[in-house]
C-alpha cells in the first residue's frame, strides 16, 4: 500500500531513515550507509566530503522534517589552502586600512 505524501512527511518527523529511504527512492538514488551508521543513537553523523552533489538532496529534505534527531554533525576534512597550493593558485588577502 503506498503512503500518501502527507503521511510520509508525518512519519519522517520521527523517522528520520524511512523518510531519508523514500527521498532516495524519489531521485533513483541508495541510501548511504555512512548516512544511517548513527542513527541508532538518534545522532546523524557523517563526513560530508563523501556525498557527491546529487546525494545531498534526500539528506537535507530528510533533516528539514525530521524532529527526533538530537544531534547532527556533519564533518569535513577538506582543507582548501592545501587544494589550492597544490594547484598552484596562490590566495592573498588583503585588509582594507
Amino acid at each position: 500500500m503506498i503512503q500518501d505524501s502527507g503521511q510520509v512527511r508525518r512519519q519522517g518527523a520521527q523517522d528520520f531513515w524511512g523518510y531519508y529511504e523514500v527521498a532516495c527512492a524519489r531521485q533513483e538514488s541508495v541510501p548511504l550507509p555512512a548516512v544511517k551508521a548513527n542513527l541508532h543513537k538518534h545522532m546523524l553523523d557523517f563526513n560530508g566530503d563523501r556525498l557527491k552533489l546529487p546525494d545531498w538532496q534526500p539528506v537535507l529534505a530528510s533533516i528539514s522534517i525530521n524532529k527526533h534527531l538530537q544531534h547532527i554533525a556533519i564533518s569535513s576534512t577538506y582543507q582548501a589552502s592545501v587544494a589550492l597550493r597544490e594547484s598552484g593558485i596562490i590566495l592573498k588577502l588583503h585588509r582594507k586600512k
